[in-house]
């Protein structure tokens, strides 16, 4: 069932380039099975068929990115990827990727990728699960995305995006790159991830993998997929993020938390502490929410314990993940003070209660006079987040709170966007 997004309505600036834009998302209670197809170089497997053509594509993107999005040549037009880099000083040309983890990052059924901080790119080069070109499939699964035909949402899986990603992979790990990663996807997104992990057996990479991490926000439930990615959950002790609205009107939550708490007895039985985290929402209303109650990745992407907890990547101690999760409130962003969040984009929320960064366009303003000195985009920011903090520090509390009185309740959140 597609829909436009309905949340507060963002306001842009661009100092250099807007980097994501939400489109539409679909959910329902999204599931799958898989169709099993012979791996092979096809013309429509991404990148081209050899290996030495592979490498290219993927050092040419890793020169392009300059921590921005950039497609990986080579791919099938129909199931493009996105790579997201920072150069490091010092590294090898043959292989620029040692010591770097993999990030993998599923995007909505309309195209919406999350934000994340720059500093996550200190230790994960970013791949991005885009949509697909042509009719929108919902996640990956084989037939276009019907919202009166569940079919199209609980199908089998559409393989060639499947063994692209695994060939990348493969890639990735020639030029120097640990064979760990971690996933994060929203709505259609997980979709993507878990087919990824789900289908990895059948697709049969070169090389071995960790999934340290999994990060599922408003995600569908799918009989097939859950099922079999489980094993991998559980044998690999993986560290579980969950975050959904119990009244998600989009992907219901009743059978996703079945399929999680299932994995959560699965590690139990196989003698192991848990490893998933269930941030379960209640609120009937909030500035964050929409009317579906679907979109509740700003209930946890901003959180710097998401990112923190990401960074430890396979040194994350597992016997204590869920108490280490539920001390930081991960899920639950709305509770999180200005000094516990972070950001890629300077990405702002408020609330008429319990506000904890404010960003509003009088305060912005404000800043700008100073901020035009600066000599760089970075030193932009900086001025720009020192004012900010500024009009927000408790002496300045009053003036804060007339502003707030100022403005109309449905601008709820500034997105002030840069290019880094």
């Amino acid at each position: 069932m597609e829909y436009v997004n309905t949340a507060p309505v963002a306001i842009s600036i661009h100092v250099s380039s807007m980097l994501t834009v939400r489109g539409m998302e679909g959910g329902g209670t999204s599931n799958a099975s898989s169709s099993c197809v012979d791996v092979g170089d096809g013309g429509r497997s991404c990148p081209s068929s050899t290996r030495k053509a592979l490498l290219d594509n993927l050092r040419a993107a890793l020169e392009a990115s300059e921590e921005k999005h950039v497609a990986i040549g080579g791919c099938d037009v129909k199931w493009p990827f996105d790579l997201t880099y920072r150069k490091r000083p010092g590294s090898f040309p043959e292989t620029p990727l040692v010591g770097m983890r993999l990030l993998v990052i599923g995007s909505t059924l309309g195209g919406y990728v999350i934000d994340f901080p720059s500093f996550i790119l200190e230790k994960y080069v970013v791949l991005i699960l885009k949509v697909n070109d042509g009719q929108r499939q919902y996640g990956y699964r084989l037939v276009s995305y019907n919202s009166c035909d569940d079919g199209s949402w609980t199908g089998e899986t559409d393989m060639d995006p499947v063994r692209s990603f695994w060939k990348l992979y493969d890639g990735l790990v020639d030029l120097g790159m640990d064979r760990v990663m971690s996933m994060i996807g929203m709505s259609a997104g997980v979709d993507r991830c878990l087919a990824v992990l789900a289908h990895a057996a059948e697709v049969g990479p070169r090389y071995g993998f960790t999934c340290s991490h999994f990060v599922s926000i408003c995600g569908a439930y799918h009989p097939f997929l859950y099922k079999r990615a489980k094993e991998i959950f559980i044998t690999q002790r993986c560290r579980v993020i969950v975050v959904h609205h119990k009244d998600d009107r989009l992907c219901e939550w009743p059978p996703v938390q079945a399929a999680w708490e299932e994995i959560q007895q699965g590690m139990f039985r196989a003698g192991n502490v848990p490893t998933v985290y269930i941030a379960k929402l209640h609120m009937r209303s909030h500035p964050y929410l929409g009317n579906n109650r679907h979109d509740v990745e700003k209930f946890v992407v901003y959180q710097k314990a998401l990112w923190s907890e990401l960074l430890l990547g396979p040194f994350s101690h597992g016997d204590n993940f869920v108490d280490r999760c539920s001390k930081a409130h991960l899920g639950f962003g709305h509770t999180t003070p200005p000094d516990e969040q972070c950001f890629k984009d300077l990405v702002l929320f408020t609330s008429t209660r319990d506000s904890h960064i404010f960003m509003y366009s009088r305060i912005l303003l404000l800043t700008l006079a100073t901020a035009r000195h600066a000599g760089s985009t970075e030193e932009y920011l900086r001025i720009v987040v020192k004012n900010i903090r500024e009009y927000l520090s408790p002496r300045e509390l009053q003036s804060t709170l007339v502003l707030l009185g100022m403005l109309r309740v449905e601008h709820k959140v500034l997105v002030y966007r840069f290019g880094l």
